[in-house]
């Protein structure tokens, strides 16, 4: 059994195709009708064939950006509040919980809370602190946001055209 992989002249995966052998018999499966043979497959049934390498086409690598954004901003961060800084988590269950504080700190004077970093420990904040880790926490989503807008454009532009690059690009520093 020998497994043979083609494109088309665009460069688009048609699949592997497997020729059998059973004695003297080779059964040859009917390949496309200019179909260019490669050495391996695709890692992504999407990606293009350049003539000497897999690539992604550009919504591939916008999905990737999406997706490399959504990580950062439901993962953790450290967030400065004043005179400390507070590992904490960045999803939306926490982003809504400290909303929740900021709406109450108005209505409250005084008002202090817990707040259970990501690292475990809790953090007695006041409402100078509340407000600072709000701000915080949506600064840095905005900059994950920011950052996906600049690397799509880049996409875009064509000055980004590997998952490297994306990478690469100035994400937000998470946790």
């Amino acid at each position: 059994m020998t497994t043979k992989y083609y494109v088309d002249a665009n460069g688009a995966y048609l699949g592997g195709f497997v020729s059998l052998t059973r004695g003297d018999e080779v059964f040859q499966p009917a390949v496309p009708e200019g179909a260019i043979e490669v050495e391996a497959p695709p890692a992504d049934g999407r990606m293009v064939w350049t003539g000497s390498a897999w690539t992604r086409p550009k919504f591939m690598l916008a999905e990737y950006a999406a997706g490399k954004r959504r990580a950062l901003v439901n993962g953790a961060a450290t967030i400065n509040v004043g005179e400390r800084s507070i590992p904490t988590w960045l999803d939306p269950e926490s982003r809504g919980a400290v909303t929740g504080l900021v709406v109450a700190s108005t209505l409250v004077e005084g008002l202090t809370a817990p707040w259970k970093g990501a690292d475990g420990d809790f953090y007695t904040l006041t409402t100078a602190e509340i407000t600072a880790l709000a701000l915080g926490m949506m600064g840095f989503v905005q900059a994950a946001f920011a950052t996906e807008a600049a690397v799509i454009a880049a996409i875009d532009a064509e000055t980004i055209t590997t998952a490297a690059a994306v990478d690469a690009a100035a994400w937000p520093a998470g946790l």
